[in-house]
């Protein structure tokens, strides 16, 4: 992947490569008296940044799974793996306390 980083001004002048170098798959980042402000990306990667942060702030990666084919089975599955690890855990202190 290939990002590159412009001024504002030189955005402006090189908007139309900026455009082809996101449907690429690159990344521009914007700056403004030198520091970070914005970026052109693909729509694709934006969607992509946008179901990340929706998954962050609802429910973390088990939300990110909604994308899959069977998410539901593999959340389900993972709740299982996860009770009887803590099941077994639990067991072998039962002597212990």
């Amino acid at each position: 992947m290939i990002r590159i980083t412009l001024s504002a001004d030189q955005v402006k002048a090189h908007f139309s490569e900026c455009i082809d170098l996101a449907l690429q798959g690159g990344h521009v980042l914007i700056t403004r008296y030198g520091k970070p402000v914005a970026a052109i990306v693909s729509f694709d990667d934006l969607e992509q940044l946008q179901r990340i942060r929706t998954a962050r702030e609802t429910g973390g990666l088990a939300d990110l799974a909604n994308g899959w084919e069977d998410a539901d089975t593999f959340a389900q599955e993972l709740d299982k793996i996860v009770a009887e690890r803590y099941s077994n855990i639990s067991s072998s202190f039962d002597g212990l306390l």
